[in-house]
């Protein structure tokens, strides 16, 4: 029964794990995801959505029956649906994969083929800021973590709200002061940049290459985490409890160790506070 307990507990862990890190770094998530069309959005966030409903398939079977048998143990090798589960996983999270690089490849195109417009914003979030000193010692500016809502407008006129969210150096100079001294008023501020006139709210900003931060580079990392951890549950017979680790819950590992990597990097750097609303 403690085993039984245990076992529960520790997946319901890790799923308060995830979610909590996704908390953390919603501002990033939430500002770079805006980027995305639908179809973008839908295929890059496949094999999260696999991995999530295999752990919860996992966890409601054991629940149920209290086995930790895996849809790759011999035992239960030709169950009804148990491989065709995983296959279906593993082929929405290689999709996820291959998609991500195709439509970072198609932004990139994008970008050398963009127009000119601005993004105004129009309200800010500091989540850090702190006295930036040269190596004598002297206060040469501020160093600071924010998130702005703005508005993409187009060469017609037509605004499309928006997030952008990053440390300073993802924002240009002009806009330093105002996110530093709060200064909206009496007139927004702008930003320069250029955008994608099929879907402007994928923007870039001018004189700003930064993309450590961008939304292709995350998926890809945590579609990889996915992978891993799922290979070296095939390859590598790890124990836990004294059970082998069911192939269901690697998935969702991997992309949870990724998350939290995020989260808690952003929370312990000043990056992260509650998310706007």
């Amino acid at each position: 029964m403690l085993r039984y307990l245990g076992i529960i507990l520790g997946m319901l862990l890790v799923i308060a794990l995830a979610a909590f890190s996704t908390y953390l770094a919603w501002p990033w998530l939430m500002s770079e995801h805006m980027r995305l069309t639908r179809l973008e959005l839908a295929l890059t966030l496949l094999a999260e959505v696999g991995a999530l409903v295999w752990f919860l398939y996992f966890l409601g079977k054991f629940m149920i029956t209290s086995e930790t048998d895996s849809a790759f143990d011999e035992d239960i090798a030709h169950a009804p649906g148990m491989q065709m589960l995983a296959v279906v996983v593993i082929l929405a999270a290689a999709i996820d994969l291959g998609a991500t690089f195709y439509f970072q490849a198609r932004a990139n195109a994008s970008r050398r083929s963009a127009v000119e417009g601005v993004c105004r914003i129009t309200q800010i979030k500091k989540y850090s800021q702190e006295r930036q000193l040269d190596n004598s010692g002297n206060v040469v500016g501020d160093l600071f973590c924010a998130l702005v809502w703005c508005d993409v407008i187009t060469e017609e006129g037509k605004k499309y709200p928006t997030y952008y969210y990053g440390k300073k150096n993802r924002f240009p100079e002009e806009v330093h002061e105002a996110i530093v001294y709060d200064r909206l008023r009496p007139e927004l501020v702008d930003m320069p940049i250029v955008y994608d006139p099929k879907f402007p709210r994928k923007f870039w900003v001018k004189g700003v290459h930064d993309e450590y931060m961008s939304v292709w580079r995350l998926s890809q990392e945590i579609t990889i985490f996915a992978l891993v951890f799922t290979l070296l549950a095939l390859v590598v017979n790890k124990v836990l409890f004294q059970t082998p680790i069911p192939v269901e819950i690697c998935p969702f590992l991997g992309v949870t160790l990724r998350l939290a990597l995020a989260g808690w990097y952003m929370f312990f750097h000043g990056q992260t506070s509650i998310p706007p609303l």
